[in-house]
């Protein structure tokens, strides 16, 4: 698919320019970028259709690839065709990033792992923009990238392993693998996210950095340390409810569908204490499990509530539901962050 195609694209474009072949690339490979930009450009519009990580995905693969190709000293596509790409890309892309991503950073998919999918993709984009000398997005999108990393800083619910709460659809995507930490720990992509995005470092130097070393190897310790004090309670988009306890997070995922949701698990609570995942979500790992794919978008697989053996909303194919839940009334007392 389109998406598949674009990550293959930022896949070539890293090992190019960590081996320094990104300005003078071999006919051949820019052949392949070519043909993977015609694959993206001519079905770019079902994935901004999804509202989901398809749209962001494909829309920087071609808006970074076409720049990319026009790096080249001798390119195989003509400027004029490469620049149409480019500016589609990345007008598509700032159009996904203000509808995608709300003002305190929840991504449309609601989904820890996917959101991680959507920050490692604006790792790749904003790197190339530096080193391509890319006009900087607008001070609206900007703010809009920052509170998406915060987001994901503020889920990481173990310091010592990066682990996050289980939640939302998770299909074992990892977008960037410079580094050889475990698949659950979040720390390389917010460590890396950060330093491209701000120059600094979110945690203290550890085996986390070594995507931030791949990119910037001769300078990324000089990036000054900035850790982030989270608050004792914060509701994020009227969508994720979080608490802070010395040695106790807990987090619930509050229904409130601005678009379709993946599973029944309206007000699933997840509960870590002394960085342990206590009580959880079951994760699925797999679009096609076989006779268990039902069983883990259903409301067992989640630590919530279910009457009897009703499910929270009816089926209506694969990946849709119908009457989607929606809270009407929340608030969060300022005195005290209490609930």
């Amino acid at each position: 698919c389109g998406q598949e195609t674009s990550i293959r694209v930022m896949k070539l474009i890293t090992t190019a320019q960590i081996l320094k072949q990104d300005t003078k690339a071999s006919k051949s490979l820019q052949e392949m970028i070519a043909e993977h930009l015609e694959r993206i450009i001519g079905n770019i519009n079902y994935a901004i259709a999804q509202n989901n990580n398809h749209g962001t995905s494909e829309a920087s693969g071609l808006y970074i690839g076409s720049v990319w190709l026009l790096q080249q000293k001798q390119s195989l596509i003509t400027a004029k065709q490469l620049r149409q790409w480019k500016n589609k890309g990345r007008k598509v892309l700032e159009n996904r990033i203000l509808k995608l991503i709300d003002h305190q950073g929840t991504f449309a998919q609601r989904s820890v792992n996917y959101h991680r999918v959507v920050v490692d993709t604006m790792s790749w984009v904003l790197y190339a923009m530096e080193c391509y000398n890319e006009p900087d997005f607008s001070k609206k999108i900007k703010i809009r990238l920052q509170k998406l990393g915060e987001w994901q800083y503020k889920m990481i619910a173990s310091t010592t392993t990066g682990d996050v709460p289980n939640i939302g659809s998770n299909d074992g995507a990892m977008f960037e693998t410079l580094h050889n930490c475990d698949y659950r720990d979040f720390r390389p992509s917010t460590q890396l996210f950060f330093g491209v995005f701000k120059n600094k470092r979110l945690f203290d130097s550890g085996e986390f950095d070594e995507a931030l070393f791949w990119r910037y190897p001769n300078r990324y310790t000089e990036f000054s340390l900035k850790t982030k004090e989270q608050p004792q309670a914060e509701v994020l988009d009227n969508q994720f409810l979080i608490i802070n306890a010395t040695e106790t997070k807990i987090v619930l995922k509050i229904p409130s569908n601005q678009f379709r949701p993946s599973a029944c698990d309206a007000f699933h609570l997840d509960v870590w204490h002394k960085g342990e995942n206590v009580l959880c979500d079951s994760g699925s790992y797999s679009y096609n499990a076989g006779e268990k794919t039902a069983w883990f978008k259903s409301v067992q697989a989640h630590n919530t509530v279910q009457f009897g053996d009703s499910e929270q909303m009816p089926k209506i194919s694969r990946f849709l539901y119908g009457n989607w839940l929606d809270v009407k009334n929340m608030s969060l007392s300022n005195a005290g962050n209490k609930i």
